[in-house]
């Protein structure tokens, strides 16, 4: 038995177990005990001498030597009723060592790992019948597909596999939005002709009706596949603005195409001169 090796075993196993100071005190102390009496293991060892060697309650040191004992570090037998100095009435204590410990977590591992190659060979026995089940049914499918094949070619059917016709649907829709988009054109034509001539009423460009159709037909422009007008591609559009911008513009550019006026001399002598020539 080594000293040092108990000692560690006890600390291994307080990571597991939180031993109290208590327990603590009472293993040491039986550890002790054991060491004076030569190894001598078991040994005897009264209630009265545990209390008195530990400063602990007899009532302590007996729900502390049962967490010892469920932790695998002591075996104990309780004392008997009777007078403490009689040997025979003392309780009886043995110190586990660390082969012991080790051989009953040995066994506990073994168990364990028995449990899992249990689960280990279900498992692969549920795998091979899932397997089994699955090729059988596969074969099957084969079986039926076959005969039907069969059943088809001897009454003289052909399958026929109709050719996707997206390219027909797609020229159809194509002309649906197109026919669609020209007809919401003129519509939308329709109604800025009635908000123009409705706003030109009010103003004083309601007589210019040659240019408010210029105005129109330059507004409403749009090519075959556009799906707007000008005025609609705007960012912002007022018509009683552009209205008047455009009045302003053609009085600006008017002026400017005017033939200019050739300047006449009153002078009697460039008249004289002209004259001669």
């Amino acid at each position: 038995m080594n000293y040092i090796e108990l000692v560690n075993q006890f600390w291994t196993a307080d990571i597991e177990h939180s031993f109290s100071g208590n327990e603590t005190k009472l293993y040491f102390y039986l550890l002790n005990v054991c060491n004076k009496l030569a190894w001598k293991n078991p040994f005897k060892h009264s209630n009265s001498q545990v209390s008195s060697g530990t400063s602990i309650s007899i009532n302590s040191v007996k729900n502390s030597r049962i967490k010892l004992a469920e932790a695998g570090l002591i075996k104990f037998v309780p004392g008997t009723p009777g007078t403490a100095s009689n040997i025979n009435n003392k309780a009886e204590y043995q110190i586990l060592t660390v082969s012991k410990i080790d051989s009953q977590s040995d066994h506990q591992s073994d168990h364990q790992s028995d449990q899992v190659n249990k689960l280990n060979k279900t498992k692969d026995n549920s795998n091979s019948n899932l397997e089994e089940k699955s090729s059988k049914l596969s074969a099957k499918n084969k079986d039926l597909v076959k005969k039907l094949q069969g059943e088809i070619n001897d009454q003289g059917v052909g399958l026929k596999t109709e050719k996707p016709k997206r390219k027909k649907v797609a020229q159809k829709k194509e002309s649906e939005s197109t026919e669609f988009s020209k007809s919401d054109i003129e519509r939308r034509k329709t109604n800025f002709k009635t908000r123009l001539w409705t706003v030109a009423k009010y103003t004083e460009h309601k007589d210019k009706t040659d240019m408010l159709k210029k105005f129109f037909e330059y507004w409403t422009e749009h090519g075959e596949k556009d799906r707007k007008m000008r005025f609609e591609k705007e960012k912002s559009y007022d018509i009683k603005r552009r209205l008047g911008t455009w009045a302003a513009n053609e009085i600006k550019f008017s002026k400017k195409s005017s033939p200019k006026k050739t300047t006449q001399f009153k002078n009697s002598q460039v008249e004289k001169y002209d004259n001669e020539l």
